[in-house]
């Protein structure tokens, strides 16, 4: 698992609060650090999700996955500009206000967290959920948390910003439906800020999981001369022997996976086998 020292967690919480003061100004660049000071323990540990499987489940993974939206979505932003996209009806702020706040809800609230370690060793082993959610904090989905949070700080958002955080997640969401999928012309989004904060966030999250995919080994290694190299350790047909040389090297994780398909296989024989019994009971009655 990527882990960030306390150095690098205070670094990148600067490099956000640097962020701010370059980007906004005056009455609502002081609210917005007013905010960020008083979630700023939370800020720096939370993780970007509660899955290692997902992208930067780890602590300080929620900085770093903000700080990857907000420079994808300029990125993104400037293609769609030089490739003959209209921009003219929003501003460059608006599109970073919304990169950096598209999340803020999985902080939680002013009271409870949004995720909480996961206590259950068999689900971080089992099913990668490093995070649990935290039960005490009342329902709502991310973005609206996010609008709720901005606007209990006296932070105003224009119609611009607050499409552009509601509808990051795109059609992945369906309550966004309604907005992107529409046959009437004038129910479109006006601008294309939703349009590039998803795909700066689906662009975001697809690299983290790549780096996750490279640390843990899905994704074959490629040499310095460029060339894939082959898995270590996996064994051929022409040498059966080391196949049997590596079974005892199995990892704790692969060894408790091994064991739940194989207890799993032994309760399903044994319910067929009381399934034969009892059909035959009946029939003979």
């Amino acid at each position: 698992m990527k882990t960030l020292t306390i150095e690098q967690l205070q670094a990148n919480y600067e490099r956000l609060l640097e962020l701010i003061n370059k980007t906004f100004s005056g009455d609502r660049r002081d609210k917005l650090l007013k905010l960020y000071e008083d979630f700023a323990d939370r800020l720096i540990d939370a993780p970007a999700s509660g899955k290692e499987h997902y992208h930067y489940a780890i602590p300080g993974g929620y900085i770093l996955h903000i700080l990857h939206v907000v420079e994808f979505s300029e990125k993104i932003h400037n293609i769609w500009k030089e490739s003959g996209a209209y921009s003219d009806n929003y501003t460059l702020e608006e599109l970073l206000f919304a990169a950096l706040h598209h999340d803020f809800g999985k902080l939680g609230d002013d009271k409870n967290p949004y995720y909480i370690p996961n206590e259950s060793e068999w689900h971080r082993i089992n099913q990668g959920s490093i995070y649990d959610f935290c039960k005490d904090l009342e329902f709502m989905d991310v973005p609206l948390r996010s609008i709720y949070i901005l606007q209990k700080y006296g932070i105003t958002i224009s119609s611009t910003e607050m499409l552009g955080i509601m509808l990051s997640d795109g059609l992945y969401d369906d309550s966004n439906k309604s907005y992107l999928i529409t046959f009437r012309k004038e129910n479109k989004p006006k601008t294309n800020v939703p349009y590039i904060i998803h795909q700066a966030d689906f662009m975001a999250c697809q690299i983290e999981n790549n780096e996750w995919q490279h640390r843990t080994g899905i994704f074959a290694e490629i040499d310095e001369n460029g060339q894939e190299e082959k898995p270590k350790n996996k064994g051929t047909k022409k040498d059966k022997s080391m196949l049997k040389k590596d079974e005892p090297q199995l990892s704790k994780k692969q060894k408790d996976i091994a064991s739940v398909f194989s207890n799993a296989g032994k309760e399903s024989q044994i319910s067929e086998d009381l399934f034969k019994d009892l059909f035959k009971t009946i029939k003979n009655d």
